[in-house]
């Protein structure tokens, strides 16, 4: 503890700045993983076979609770916006199914951009911190003699490289976390996406009486 203490200290109140950076996208990143492989976290096929085979009874009432009643997952939110619009026209139920989607798309990806943005910043930052570093070693270098000159460069350039290490240290775990957390995100959408479409057509071919049990 007292060696990462020291290490912050030497490498200035740069090494500051750019940790808090970092923290906010540790963060970003904890809550969204949070949400993905938590709240958001929901086997697909079990609910929509589920869904189904109310449709297929036409237990229409119990496919709507069992959409309500689903606390985890997004699909549940756009699939009972296709089975509430039940017997309207097909024009209505994708209108209903499209607000739907649109509602909670933004839950998945809200934030994750951030954190690309953030390795950018934490580069930049670190950049900074070192430039600072070498400004203070030159600055330095004027107002001390010969013998002390060697001491005064190896402050400077230790100040520096502290920044830069800390800089591209969170720029790497930020981008690998940003790679990983936007294919959770791609897939949730997908899920979605292939969800609503199959609730718009359970719900389409049950209004005109052909969805049946060995139905596709």
């Amino acid at each position: 503890m007292q060696a990462l203490a020291s290490f912050y200290i030497e490498g200035g109140f740069m090494m500051f700045i750019t940790l808090f950076v970092g923290f906010i996208g540790f963060g970003i990143a904890i809550d969204r993983a949070w949400r993905f492989w938590g709240d958001y976290s929901l086997d697909t096929r079990v609910f929509m076979k589920k869904v189904r085979a109310l449709l297929v009874e036409d237990r229409v009432d119990d496919a709507l609770r069992l959409c309500a009643n689903q606390k985890k997952g997004l699909v549940p939110a756009v699939v009972k916006a296709a089975v509430e619009r039940y017997g309207c026209d097909e024009a209505l139920v994708k209108q209903n199914v499209e607000a739907a989607y649109l509602t909670v798309v933004p839950k998945i990806t809200i934030r994750v951009a951030y954190l690309s943005l953030i390795a950018n910043a934490a580069v930049l930052l670190g950049l900074v911190g070192t430039v600072w570093g070498m400004i203070s070693m030159f600055k330095g270098l004027g107002n001390v003699d010969a013998a002390t000159k060697q001491t005064v460069m190896a402050s400077g350039i230790s100040e520096a490289l502290h920044n830069t290490f800390q800089g591209l240290f969170i720029a790497v775990i930020c981008m690998v976390l940003h790679s990983f957390l936007s294919a959770k995100a791609a897939q949730l959408i997908e899920e979605i996406d292939h969800s609503s479409s199959e609730a718009l057509d359970w719900v389409t071919l049950k209004a005109f009486g052909k969805l049946h049990e060995n139905a596709k």
